[in-house]
């Protein structure tokens, strides 16, 4: 982290990857980097992911839409 790394998440690993990402997280080495929207705002949100427009990702919430 001092070193500026930046890790993006993705859908390639093993189980003992994701216990270790979960490790690090537990210990608070990591950060999630999140937008939380609405479910209406999908379309928007998928035009802005396809862009590059957010520097997080998206997690849709389905209460109350």
């Amino acid at each position: 982290m001092l070193r500026g790394i930046k890790i993006v998440g993705s859908l390639v690993g093993t189980r003992v990857d994701l216990k270790e990402t979960f490790e690090l997280n537990a210990d608070g080495r990591t950060e999630i980097v999140r937008e939380t929207r609405k479910l209406g705002e999908i379309n928007e949100s998928i035009a802005n992911v396809e862009r590059g427009d957010i520097e997080a990702r998206i997690v849709l919430d389905l209460r109350d839409n």
